[in-house]
């Protein structure tokens, strides 16, 4: 599946998490983002989460326990993944390719329409 769509699919289940969940994920992973950038490799990556813990940032900013704070995180990331899952299970790739060279007269031309069964997927939501 395309990398792209898998995110903007992310994206939009991140933003329909209840606020304090929406919230908490996004402060960890801004924090873990900001120290990817400042890493040149993956050794130096893992020092600067050692150092820097977005766990327990995260913890002392939402007042909570750093086990209580990452059991969160792993719920919603659970919650995440299963959605994910759930809206690319709903997604068709049609491909249109004959229909769009007929029109254009080219032979070379591909195209591919983007189906989701948003019923379906919305419907298992609840």
């Amino acid at each position: 599946m395309n990398d792209y769509l898998s995110e903007m699919l992310a994206r939009d289940i991140i933003e329909a998490l209840p606020g304090y969940k929406r919230d908490l994920y996004k402060f960890i992973i801004g924090l873990e983002d900001s120290l990817a950038q400042q890493s040149d490799t993956t050794d130096e990556f893992l020092t600067l989460l050692k150092k820097h813990s977005p766990l327990r940032q995260a913890a002392k900013y939402f007042r909570r326990s750093v086990r209580e704070t990452d059991q969160l995180m792993k719920e919603i990331e659970k919650e995440i993944d299963a959605e994910l899952s759930l809206k690319l299970q709903h997604i068709n790739w049609l491909d249109c390719s004959d229909l769009v060279r007929k029109r254009r007269r080219n032979d070379k031309q591909a195209a591919f329409f983007l189906y989701m069964d948003t019923k379906q997927v919305y419907f298992n939501r609840e």
